[in-house]
């Protein structure tokens, strides 16, 4: 049972699934020696910002852990020559400023840092405004801007980088290491010397802090991230004269950093082009080289799709021996293997700018913009306007895009608790594209009308709720032949139906039921409401830890030197913000999948939260 007084439950030392839980902070030791020094009084430090009333609460002064809003703030002393430098190239700003926004860590990746509103800002004001001739930006295909710096064929294709994305932020990543290695010479030194010296993303992590996300693909994605660093740093180490370190900063610099988009109408190309380079002429290349790209690809495409067709027909429709290329039944041809665009947007990092923080679109109670802002170019500068009445003492934020947790972990390193953006995947709604006979009439009429992308695509929202599409689809799929010719076929099980005696019903209750076991699948898989009942004390409690680390190692009235303290490598602050981010990313999710299985299962599961308890 979990504790509703400022009695701290007995750390468990095992997750919910039996298994061994193999990061350091996890330690019983650790975490009981810190929860104890904090009931004795030693410390008086509050663990969980959310206000449950699991352990004690501290002077307000203590308590903001959230960079939301900032009490006390802390201006970097290094940020002085970097706001001069903004000033002198025309960066406009004068209602915010760069700060530490809570505890000023010793942290190399300025976890605490963003924008302050310094003055009041009103909605459709102009935030920030930094000049194009600051920026630094590669359209598509870019030509080489530096071959004393980089040889032209290994630009154009680095050896074992994947083209398009990931090419593209080798280069950009090239240009800031260019610039970076150059020193004081560099125009932009006041700039790259405040940029983080390096990043906590998820291709950072070990394997054991991955594997205590309880999330195989997100897991798969950030090995592939930390495969793409290795394959950067192999391409362009040896013959540039590089250190992996180097290629894993720029990369992880413009993951985190950087904006995509159209490259603007401007006279001269921005960095990393030489001042004055006609952009006309510079563009104009662009475009032929991304034309000849796209021709290459294309003639990859229609061979990958005949191959597709050959292998889907043959396997799915019984070709027969005298018939191998599928001419007779060119029908089974699969709709759903298109050809992919080969346009690249252009990568853009910007000055000052890119100092903001992210926001959901929506703050989760109006359902408006309120807390986001928006990238615009204008006048020859690109520029943030406020979208709602900003104070002084809050945080401006931008949105980086609706993005869910899974890829504000591994593409910037954070998650936001509570965000509209948030979604989970249901790959276990698939299983019910089998119902379908091939070449049916229900077959036909799911593709007729889209179903399949929404089973395809199938997910839960942040509160635990399916699309209307997929329910649809889901009854269509389910619903008894008697049902669906009962109803007309496809558009008549559009709507939902809750009279037990009427027709259809049978198609909902089986939806939903489909629906309830997808769910029920992904919880298993992250170790069932019992683990998320313990992931829930083990949080309150790295909360705490975290805590303690801020007062003690923070730059502002703490002791930097006690840091990790008493031999305990534990208590560094990376692990303890690698615990938090993986404890939070569970704990939500498996919110999310407990309240649908609640939703859907018929009868319901009687899900009480057992956060939702301790707030009584």
């Amino acid at each position: 049972a979990v504790a509703t007084t400022a009695h701290l439950p007995p750390m468990r030392t095992r997750t919910g699934t039996g298994r061994p839980m193999p990061i350091k902070p996890y330690r019983h030791f650790l975490v009981q020696k810190n929860m104890d020094r904090r009931l004795s009084g030693k410390n008086n430090i509050q663990p969980n910002p959310r206000g449950g009333a699991l352990l004690s609460r501290a002077p307000p002064a203590m308590t903001k852990i959230s960079p939301k809003r900032a009490s006390a703030v802390v201006p970097r002393a290094a940020q002085h020559s970097y706001a001069e430098w903004c000033k002198e190239h025309g960066v406009d700003a004068p209602n915010v400023s760069i700060h530490y926004l809570t505890s000023s860590l010793p942290d190399g990746a300025e976890t605490e840092r963003g924008c302050l509103v310094t003055a009041p800002i009103d909605a459709g004001q102009v935030i920030a405004r930094c000049p194009a001739s600051i920026v630094f930006a590669l359209p598509p295909s870019p030509p080489n801007p530096f071959p004393d710096f980089c040889p032209d064929d290994l630009w154009d294709d680095p050896p074992g980088v994947a083209p398009g994305r990931p090419a593209q932020e080798l280069r950009m990543a090239l240009a800031l290491i260019r610039e970076r290695r150059a020193g004081t010479t560099s125009p932009w030194h006041a700039y790259v010397s405040q940029i983080p010296d390096e990043y906590d993303l998820l291709g950072m992590w070990t394997d054991a802090q991955l594997h205590e996300l309880h999330a195989p693909k997100l897991v798969h994605d950030a090995v592939r991230q930390r495969g793409e660093n290795a394959a950067a740093a192999s391409a362009v180490c040896e013959p540039l004269g590089l250190t992996p370190t180097e290629v894993h900063w720029g990369l992880n610099t413009v993951r985190s950093r950087s904006f995509l988009g159209k490259y603007p109408a401007v006279e001269s190309m921005m960095a990393p082009y030489a001042a004055g380079t006609d952009a006309a002429s510079t563009l104009a290349e662009c475009d032929a080289r991304e034309a000849r790209k796209a021709a290459a690809e294309a003639e990859e495409e229609d061979a990958r799709r005949a191959e597709a067709a050959r292998t889907a027909a043959g396997a799915e429709c019984g070709l027969d021996p005298d018939d191998p290329a599928g001419v007779a039944v060119a029908s089974c041809t699969p709709s759903d293997v298109g050809r992919r665009s080969a346009a690249q947007p252009a990568v853009f990092v910007v000055p000052f700018l890119d100092a903001f923080n992210h926001s959901p679109s929506s703050d989760g109670s109006s359902g408006d913009a309120s807390g986001a802002t928006k990238l615009t170019f204008t006048d020859g500068a690109f520029q943030l306007v406020a979208t709602r009445d900003m104070a002084p003492g809050t945080e401006a934020t931008i949105s980086y895009g609706a993005h869910a947790n899974d890829e504000l972990l591994l593409r910037f390193g954070f998650c936001v608790e509570g965000s509209e953006d948030e979604k989970i995947a249901l790959p276990g709604c698939m299983d019910e594209l089998e119902w379908l006979m091939p070449g049916s009439l229900r077959e036909a009429d799911v593709k007729a009308e889209g179903l399949h992308a929404a089973v395809k695509d199938a997910h839960l929202t942040h509160d635990g709720e399916a699309s209307i599409d997929l329910l649809w689809a889901l009854r269509v799929l389910l619903a008894s032949d008697d049902e669906y010719e009962a109803l007309g076929g496809v558009h008549g099980l559009r709507r939902e139906f809750s009279g037990i005696e009427e027709v259809g019903s049978g198609a909902q209750l089986a939806a939903e039921a489909s629906l309830a076991l997808a769910c029920e699948r992904e919880l298993t898989e992250m170790g069932g409401l019992a683990a998320y009942e313990e992931d829930l004390v083990n949080l309150h409690a790295v909360e705490g830890v975290y805590g303690e680390v801020v007062a003690e190692c923070s730059l502002d009235g703490g002791d930097p030197g006690r840091c990790g303290g008493d031999g305990e490598d534990g208590n560094d602050a990376t692990f303890l913000r690698r615990l938090l981010s993986a404890l939070s990313f569970r704990v939500n999710r498996k919110r999310i999948l407990a309240r649908a299985m609640e939703r859907y299962t018929p009868g319901g599961v009687g899900f009480v939260d057992p956060e939702a308890a301790l707030e009584v």
